[in-house]
């Protein structure tokens, strides 16, 4: 397992120098270990990041300030004007079954991904 370095990594300051500049944002490399990597990301207003998975990975986002949009493409087209609850336009079920779709075109299932851990 690698140790994670003793210290403070300044704000401003990636691991060994490192920052990305990846379609407009910028991701500042913090911590990395064998069990886990983390880093700060800054998006400016009007950028976005592509629909993606990770397999392997899970993902905790805390946002300090301003707003994230999640978009699940049924939601969007079916209350375009926005809603107060998901369920009200697409059931809990119908939404598992789009998630598994989106497993099955990255070719794993979530049952796979879970027996990895």
């Amino acid at each position: 397992m690698q140790p994670l370095t003793a210290g403070i990594t300044k704000a401003t300051t990636g691991i060994d120098g490192i920052v990305w500049n990846i379609l407009g944002q910028t991701y500042v490399p913090k911590a990395l270990s064998e069990n886990q990597f983390s880093w700060h990301a800054t998006f400016p207003p009007g950028t976005f990041v592509p629909p993606h998975i990770h397999p392997t990975q899970d993902e905790f986002i805390y946002m300090f300030e301003g707003r994230m949009d999640a978009v699940i493409d049924v939601l969007e087209q079916r209350a375009p004007d926005g809603f107060a609850d998901a369920d009200a336009v697409a059931s809990h079920a119908e939404r598992e079954a789009i998630v598994r779709g989106y497993a099955s075109m990255a070719g794993f299932t979530r049952e796979q991904v879970n027996a990895r851990r």
